[in-house]
């Protein structure tokens, strides 16, 4: 087959050059710069040995002669044999497969999971620029300028990757945030008058991080009214940045990378909340702000910034106590999180409560959302969870049985919600739009006709399904239906716990556990008796009255867990058996954090 390389002209700067360097093809182009803006170049070149081709792409961001850098690569990658090449392309994928696997009675689930998560493993990897928000995939007018969107997009791109085991490649989003911290800076101070950081709904991957010496106008910030001035956003922001500590623990990583976010984004908001007015309660009347994406701009104690908040705020203080530091700083989020205002709620025309967008909004005034703000305290900001109290559980689940939307993003974050409460009619309706949205290329295209990098989080919709580990506490099979087998190897939960389980005709038949970094493993047991194989003993674990177990683990261990079948005669009542010198560390059954 024949393989060419062209360029697509822009009308908007001079076309690219064109040429051949030693029997190298490649396309060199240059994007002028400004006052602000440094500019920036790359070059993408084809190298052709027989039948083989090799494409390399070099941007300034890596070598200062990138039409240099880029024909040697595509020639040094033509210059090994191809069994050599093979065997490198090889190795590269089986270490990425052997991450994690799913293997599914349901086919399509089964399909979409590995599709996407290949795509993720296509697009972002450490040390890359963050994907935005179409992932290079459509043409030079790519909409929003292809811009991280803040409310919405940008996070579901990354969430999926906690859960199917690739943390490692979230890492360019912390950095994006980091980078963008100088900025968030002086954002805050100048349009609100706050210390710390705000991040508004739109940044760009190479916009000067110093504004305050930007000479474009407005600083050369986008100001996207009223979309930027959700404050949920910033706290969501800082929230992922913390789940890769969760599900990853590394107290390094937390110190360089994640704590600098959760501290700023922290002091934003108590800063902030001084400026609110109180209820007669005292709690915060927490505005102005704007329900993403809908109702008037200036609105107040939306459940989007309260559940987020909330959830940076545990952060920051959970952080500040691993790091030991900032004492005084994390008394005061504790304070403040007492001041949070309850989630509002009005009356349903079906005669429930329902949880609406803002403060004084009717039940039904916001017919349909674009995001599903109602349902945001159980997914994505995760302050509800199935170890909830029920009255609370009950008032979300009518809440998301009411709400409805308009089918371009909310999708996902809606069914995981669903999965979250162990509602089984998400897998039906996961099944039924995704398989309406499936391209010729495997990709899921949105309503619109475009490509959203964030369709691959149908990866972690389904493994939502299959595992979750929401206030810590990880259940197998929450939301996957009996009738349906299912397998899956080495998923990943908070604390750094890799999961591997198999349910057959409706029953689990087992539980793996690989304690990455060791520390307390909480999960609901899914039989009502079972024991765990660790250290070639075999132990019975006793569970509390909510079917929940507790139990210490070490470094790299990995722990068996299966269903006890009672013996004939009587058995003795032990919570464990020590086979040894080393009993089971058993700690008592505790609730989730909510």
């Amino acid at each position: 087959a024949t393989l060419s390389i062209s360029q697509v002209p822009a009308t908007y700067f001079a076309a690219a050059q064109e040429g051949n360097t030693d029997g190298v093809d490649w396309i060199h182009q240059v994007l002028p710069g400004d006052p602000d803006y440094e500019g920036m170049e790359f070059a993408v070149a084809m190298a052709s040995k027989g039948n083989r081709k090799a494409i390399a792409v070099a941007t300034c961001w890596e070598t200062e002669d990138v039409l240099a850098e880029a024909v040697k690569q595509a020639k040094d990658t033509l210059a090994d044999e191809r069994a050599t090449m093979l065997r490198k392309h090889e190795d590269y994928w089986s270490t990425f497969w052997s991450a994690s696997g799913v293997e599914l009675a349901d086919r399509d689930f089964q399909n979409w999971w590995y599709r996407c998560v290949y795509h993720m493993a296509c697009f972002c990897k450490p040390g890359s620029v963050a994907i935005g928000l179409h992932a290079g995939l459509d043409t030079d007018k790519v909409g929003w300028h292809s811009s991280y969107k803040l409310n919405y997009n940008t996070q579901q791109t990354y969430w999926p990757q906690f859960v199917c085991n690739h943390v490692e490649r979230v890492d360019p989003f912390v950095q994006l945030l980091k980078r963008h911290l100088p900025r968030a800076k002086w954002f805050a101070k100048f349009t609100y008058d706050c210390n710390g950081a705000y991040f508004h709904s739109d940044l760009f991957p190479f916009e000067p991080p110093n504004a305050e010496a930007c000479q474009s106008r407005n600083n050369r910030q986008c100001c996207y009214v009223p979309w930027g001035y959700t404050l949920g956003m910033t706290s969501w922001a800082a929230y992922h940045a913390w789940l890769c500590y969760e599900y990853q623990p590394d107290p390094k990583y937390l110190e360089d990378n994640v704590h600098p976010i959760l501290r700023e984004t922290s002091l934003f908001f108590l800063d902030f909340m001084s400026k609110c007015k109180k209820d007669t309660n005292g709690k915060v009347i927490l505005g102005p702000s704007y329900s993403p994406e809908h109702g008037p701009f200036g609105t107040d104690n939306n459940p989007f910034d309260i559940a987020f908040t909330t959830s940076l705020f545990e952060a920051f203080i959970e952080a500040s106590s691993i790091l030991g530091r900032d004492a005084e700083l994390a008394d005061r989020c504790r304070k403040a999180i007492l001041e949070m205002p309850a989630y509002p709620t009005a009356e349903h025309r079906s005669g429930n409560a329902v949880v609406v967008d803002w403060k004084g909004c009717r039940a039904e005034q916001v017919r349909v959302h674009k995001i599903t703000v109602p349902v945001v305290p159980v997914f994505p900001a995760e302050r509800i969870t199935w170890f909830s109290p029920e009255e609370q559980k009950d008032l979300f689940k009518q809440t998301i049985r009411v709400t409805r939307h308009n089918g371009n993003n909310a999708h996902v974050m809606l069914n995981v919600a669903k999965a979250r409460l162990s509602m089984l009619e998400a897998v039906d309706e996961t099944r039924a739009w995704f398989s309406s949205r499936e391209g010729p290329n495997g990709l899921f295209v949105e309503q619109w006709g475009t490509y959203g990098s964030e369709s691959w989080a149908v990866s972690g919709l389904i493994s939502e399904f299959l595992l979750q580990s929401a206030g810590d506490i990880i259940r197998v099979f929450p939301c996957w239906p009996d009738a349906l087998d299912a397998k899956f190897s080495r998923l990943r939960c908070r604390g750094g716990f890799l999961v591997s389980a198999q349910q057959h005709h409706g029953e689990v038949a087992y539980v793996n556990v690989v304690s990455t970094v060791g520390g307390e493993l909480q999960m609901l047991s899914p039989w009502p008796r079972l024991t765990v194989k660790r250290e070639g003993a075999t132990q019975t674990i006793e569970t509390n009255e909510s079917g929940v177990f507790s139990l210490l683990t070490n470094p790299g261990e990995e722990l068996r867990f299966t269903e006890k079948h009672e013996a004939a005669g009587p058995q003795p009542n032990a919570s464990y058996r020590s086979d040894g010198e080393n009993p089971l560390p058993l700690v008592a059954g505790t609730n989730a954090r909510n």
